[in-house]
């Protein structure tokens, strides 16, 4: 068995084809079908199912396989980046980061540019992705850090809370709802609402419930973005719901913010690595920025 062997039988088992793995490993596809062929001659078993010419899937033995063959191959893939790290020269050094919307455009500015201060040759890349692929880009090493809402971590991260946020109704200053001591589901459907996209966290908390309540809202606008939908509640187009972490003390100046946690509870969003794995000294300091800045919220 060679490394070779065990990188392509990883490469082909995380795309689920013998051409991607051949890209992603810069192998032929007929190198990368060698690779596999020998492992599976060595071992006396057959480790995929070939389904066709562009796709292939993982036999019982070919999972179990993965399992115990997984810590061996992380350890071989951070043998570069371990060993410019001791040698104390970060310029390989390379920091990728998965994250949600908000958090990329209201948390990792700052964060960014202290970073890229500190690390200027290192090679930072941050991408906007969902929940689901955060969790899935994380847990298969495809990249090192994710940032996410979240209401239970998964077993196999490390996870430290960023914040956790109440949620908020904003309104105008000269809006109805600006005196309402306790504002009820019933008082908030009379009114039109911006509310973000049918994915997020707090629109999901917001249908759940109205729903179970039994009662049916205006929905005026479905817009991303605080400050788009702070715009338009300025223009009277409605009201709308939020975490608290959004409303910015320039907002609260022309805006009302009033809490509205007992209705729709609260959301929390953390940073999560893969449990196990080793991270370089810029994505350690990477982390720190970004819990420090967090907590000045």
């Amino acid at each position: 068995m060679e490394i070779q062997q065990l990188l392509g039988f990883f490469a082909v088992a995380k795309s689920g084809s013998f051409s991607q793995a051949a890209k992603s490993t810069f192998r032929t596809q007929s190198a990368v079908s060698q690779q596999i062929n020998a492992l599976e001659k060595e071992f006396k078993t057959r480790l995929f199912d070939r389904l066709g010419q562009q796709k292939v899937t993982l036999t019982d033995e070919g999972r179990l396989f993965y399992v115990l063959a997984d810590p061996i191959v992380r350890d071989i893939q951070g043998i570069n980046e371990r060993f410019q790290e001791a040698r104390n020269t970060p310029d390989n050094f390379q920091v990728s980061v998965a994250s949600h919307n908000s958090a990329i455009q209201y948390l990792l500015p700052h964060v960014v540019k202290a970073f890229t201060d500190k690390y200027k040759t290192t090679k930072l890349t941050i991408v906007h992705r969902n929940r689901d692929d955060i969790l899935s880009l994380v847990r298969n090493d495809e990249f090192q850090i994710g940032i996410t809402p979240i209401t239970k971590p998964p077993a196999w991260a490390d996870y430290t809370m960023l914040g956790k946020y109440g949620r908020v109704l904003i309104c105008r200053n000269d809006h109805p709802l600006k005196n309402s001591k306790k504002i009820t589901l019933e008082e908030i459907a009379k009114y039109p609402l911006l509310l973000p996209d049918i994915v997020s966290d707090t629109r999901k908390a917001i249908d759940k419930a109205f729903n179970e309540k039994g009662i049916t809202y205006q929905l005026a606008l479905e817009v991303r973005g605080r400050e788009a939908v702070n715009k338009f509640v300025e223009m009277g187009m409605g009201v709308s719901i939020m975490s608290d972490y959004y409303p910015t003390r320039k907002n609260r100046q022309n805006l009302i913010a009033k809490d509205v946690s007992a209705l729709f509870g609260f959301s929390e969003t953390g940073l999560l690595v893969r449990k196990g794995r080793h991270l370089n000294q810029a994505a350690k300091s990477f982390i720190e920025l970004v819990i420090k800045e967090a907590g000045k919220r």
